[in-house]
């Protein structure tokens, strides 16, 4: 994210255009999120906007209905939505009355949570670091031949070896 700003946000915060940059930053989270939820397939039916960005930043809801075109009958959009996931969590807790202090949390997180509906999962690409190596020493190690351009405008250039037929300096017009 820091290149992005630094290369693209910053020089527009400059020219004082943050209303505008706001917008457009908005509706690139609602384009990018809906290409990646829909698949290339319609948005239909009810909404539900839940999580924090969706209950805290208004505009950027507003964003997703603009872009979905959905009245008002198929907006969900519930008082605690910011809650959810932490409410899915807490009832999803197989014991009730299940307690740990923050040491023995701490202990758990270090050695791996495994949970009860683990997904399958790809195999890693690199078992170990020096996989990796071998593989970045075996494609790393070709490069592409560079040279400077510079001075070669008008020169001959076979017409077998010319990918724009139509260009000037083509047959050493």
């Amino acid at each position: 994210m820091r290149s992005f700003s630094k290369t693209d946000v910053q020089p527009l915060i400059n020219e004082e255009l943050q209303r505008d940059l706001s917008a457009s930053i908005f509706q690139a989270v609602v384009n990018q999120t809906i290409s990646g939820l829909a698949c290339g397939k319609p948005i239909r039916g009810h909404v539900a906007f839940l999580g924090g960005p969706l209950h805290f930043l208004s505009e950027l809801k507003q964003a997703f209905i603009r872009t979905l075109n959905l009245t008002d009958e198929y907006i969900v959009d519930p008082e605690n939505s910011h809650l959810f996931a932490a409410i899915g969590a807490a009832l999803n807790c197989e014991s009730k009355d299940a307690m740990i202090g923050i040491s023995d949390l701490i202990a758990k997180l270090k050695e791996g949570i495994e949970m009860a509906h683990e997904i399958a999962r790809l195999d890693p690409l690199f078992e170990t670091e020096a996989d990796y190596e071998e593989f970045s020493g075996r494609h790393f190690g070709h490069s592409v031949k560079t040279a400077d351009l510079e001075g070669l405008q008008g020169q001959y250039i076979p017409w077998n070896r010319c990918r724009f037929h139509h260009h000037k300096d083509c047959f050493g017009r």
